[in-house]
């Protein structure tokens, strides 16, 4: 979910009236451009119906014939290219395996594809696990097939995938991203079947509630609240008002969900301290009520206002002047820095233009430069210029061999 509200560049006594003027503002300037990526399909394809897929393949063949029919592509002439991106997965394991042990369900995030998290899968599918990659309802199309979108079908679609799964091995895991950690965790609240959870910046608490909240309304009187040209083949760059009121809701009744009943399978819970998108504090506020089991962990990259008494919790220092890092963004942890799009030499530099908090000179020089520092935009970073946001993981293989090693137990 690499969507922000825009406000946390200014100072904490202007937030309140900057949030009331964005809402406002929001009413007069959603109006999108013409063209089918602004428009929904023709059919609603994406309403998911579990009984019409078989198993897992037949998923990713129907999958992959909707897409072929509703996605808008970035580049025409990439048009099969861009899907087998964007498309669910399940990946190759090495020969010697044998019968799988040990199964993974990836579940990415708003806005995003399967791509997100295939970094991760590739480690996991290596050490002989069946990994599974999902496409949420309404992703990988085109941005409008998120106007009309529910949490439900985002939820039957995990539900679905852990029953597929789960047919295939008896130990499942869960990894979630952002809006895919809060599915990951609702579906393992509610089924003994999801073994463990790895969650990577979930969606537990979005920033800013308060505004986020007004999407609920907002969603009937306007379409969007972000329109941004698309340049990515492998995430949204627009977003739909009802995701955010759908990711909103979600959060809010999974909270009460743990607050009722805490949750029981062992989770790794992974947060960038600086979060642009998601409220690290209250998510870990919640590992810490609500997720008691002594097998648990959380890592936090960099330093909170308040440093957690929990004793399962480890926060880990990041800023690195030598590498020119100040800190970690919500899209750095599933990426690795070899990965082509968002890697250290990746195609992809997200400078800070279209999240409405970077003057286009010093997006400009973040664009040209190959020596800018990096973290997360809209932080304490007035004085590394130039800078653009953190987009992999810098310690990629100490997390995986950590993931690992809490997947074993």
């Amino acid at each position: 979910m690499p969507f922000s509200f825009h406000v946390r560049a200014f100072t904490p006594k202007t937030r309140g009236l900057a949030a009331a003027c964005l809402l406002t503002l929001l009413g007069a300037c959603s109006s999108a451009p013409n063209t089918p990526y602004y428009q929904p399909s023709p059919v609603v394809y994406y309403d998911f119906e579990a009984d019409k897929h078989g198993d897992f393949n037949a998923y990713m063949r129907h999958t992959r014939q909707e897409l072929s029919k509703h996605r808008v592509p970035l580049l025409p002439d990439q048009a099969q290219q861009e899907i087998d991106q964007v498309a669910p997965f399940v990946l190759p394991r090495p020969s010697h395996c044998g019968a799988a042990t040990k199964g993974v369900l990836l579940v990415h995030g708003l806005l995003d594809s399967a791509y997100a998290l295939k970094d991760i899968g590739r480690v996991l599918a290596d050490q002989c696990a069946l990994v599974y990659g999902l496409l949420l309802p309404g992703h990988g199309t085109r941005a409008a097939d998120l106007i009309d979108i529910h949490r439900a079908q985002w939820l039957e679609a995990v539900q679905f995938g852990v029953r597929a799964l789960s047919q295939q091995t008896p130990d499942v895991t869960l990894v979630g991203f952002s809006l895919g950690g809060a599915l990951a965790t609702q579906v393992a609240w509610q089924d003994p079947r999801v073994k463990r959870l790895v969650l990577l910046a979930p969606a537990l608490q979005v920033a800013y509630p308060l505004l986020s909240s007004q999407a609920v309304w907002l969603r009937y009187l306007r379409d969007w609240v972000d329109l941004d040209p698309p340049y990515m083949s492998v995430r949204y760059q627009s977003m739909p008002t009802q995701a955010v009121a759908q990711t909103y809701q979600l959060s809010r009744q999974l909270r009460a969900n743990l607050s009722q009943r805490p949750l029981e399978q062992p989770t790794f819970l992974l947060l960038a301290a600086q979060d642009l998108v998601i409220d690290a504090p209250t998510s870990l506020a919640v590992f810490s009520q609500n997720m008691p089991n002594p097998k648990s962990q959380a890592w936090v990259y960099g330093a909170m206002d308040k440093p957690s008494p929990d004793a399962r919790v480890r926060q880990i220092r990041v800023a690195d002047e030598r590498q020119k890092i100040v800190s970690y963004s919500h899209v750095t942890l599933p990426f690795s820095p070899q990965n082509p799009l968002f890697g250290e030499k990746g195609q992809h530099k997200e400078c800070g233009l279209h999240i409405g908090i970077v003057d286009a000179a010093d997006a400009q020089a973040c664009l040209v430069s190959t020596d800018n520092w990096k973290g997360e935009i809209g932080t304490n970073n007035k004085a590394q210029k130039p800078f653009q946001r953190l987009s992999y993981h810098p310690r990629f293989e100490d997390m995986m061999a950590a993931m690992s090693a809490f997947m074993a137990q």
